[in-house]
């Protein structure tokens, strides 16, 4: 079940919208010190960052995990919601199509080894590049 501020449905669709706001960050060469204009590749944990920071306004009971694993030489970040997998940079992966992989089915996360876990974000915690980043995503939603 989702939170009781948000459907599925409306998970999905904000999650979206980042997404395409952080193509156009990467279009128009956003952190060029991160290689951001990479995206998605690279550029997982910040994008992940972001979405958590704009998704909590959503969802007053803060309950959106941060985690990032490692897989031999390959880290990766992704958010987790209420049994869900929220990743909007897993199509940096062959195996992965969509541009937001949204599931329950922890195959593909699986195969990182869980390096760290961190809740309760607020704007307050994000680097200088990472509120840029934020607030260039908040302005550009459509």
């Amino acid at each position: 079940m989702i939170g009781a501020f948000m459907t599925e449905e409306k998970l999905i669709t904000e999650c979206l919208k980042v997404r395409k706001a952080l193509e156009d960050a990467a279009k128009r060469n956003m952190l060029p010190d991160q290689l951001f204009y990479r995206f998605p590749r690279g550029a997982c944990l910040i994008s992940t960052l972001v979405l958590a920071q704009y998704l909590q306004h959503f969802d007053s009971k803060n309950a959106f995990l941060i985690v990032s694993g490692w897989n031999r030489n390959t880290s990766h970040a992704w958010l987790e919601y209420d049994g869900y997998i929220i990743d909007v940079t897993a199509d940096q992966f062959p195996e992965i199509k969509e541009a937001v992989y949204f599931t329950k089915d922890r195959n593909f996360h699986s195969q990182f080894r869980y390096d760290r876990q961190v809740r309760k974000f607020s704007e307050y915690t994000l680097s200088y590049d990472e509120r840029v980043l934020y607030r260039f995503v908040c302005e550009n939603i459509d």
